[in-house]
């Protein structure tokens, strides 16, 4: 709001108001944190920042994509008021024969505008090798 005067000789003859427009929108980010070393066999927890960087409140709604057999489990941030953040947890359970190069991607939907952006995470095993003695008969 502004307030403006009208004045004749010094002296204010009038004052009125006037609201000026403010621009509003919805946007988020998404940080990944460090990704930490993939096992073969146990669980992998991949957090991830959400940040509200518009104006106004917004919800969102969330789909995961994982190799099968990985059971993702999301714990989700529903609501973030302008500026604020949280943090996304992803869960996977690392199946134990694992090899290669995989992708875990997460699909962040901001209700407010429907706003779609997926982030991929590229996950590689941690390399083992398992030495067997081989035993040979005198």
């Amino acid at each position: 709001m502004r307030i403006a005067f009208d004045i004749d000789d010094n002296v204010p003859t009038s004052v009125y108001f006037t609201e000026v427009p403010t621009f509003q929108f919805r946007d988020f980010e998404v940080e990944i944190g460090n990704v930490p070393n993939m096992v073969p066999g146990d669980s992998l927890e991949l957090h991830l920042t959400l940040k509200n960087v518009g104006t106004l409140i917004d919800d969102y709604d969330y789909v995961t994509y994982a190799p099968d057999l990985w059971m993702p489990t999301l714990h989700e941030v529903n609501s973030l008021d302008s500026g604020e953040e949280d943090q996304i947890i992803i869960r996977l359970d690392v199946p134990e024969h694992v090899f290669g190069d995989y992708e875990v991607i997460l699909n962040v939907i901001s209700e407010g505008t429907r706003l779609s952006r997926n982030y991929t995470i590229a996950l590689s095993p941690e390399k083992t090798i398992y030495l067997s003695p081989t035993l040979v008969a005198p």
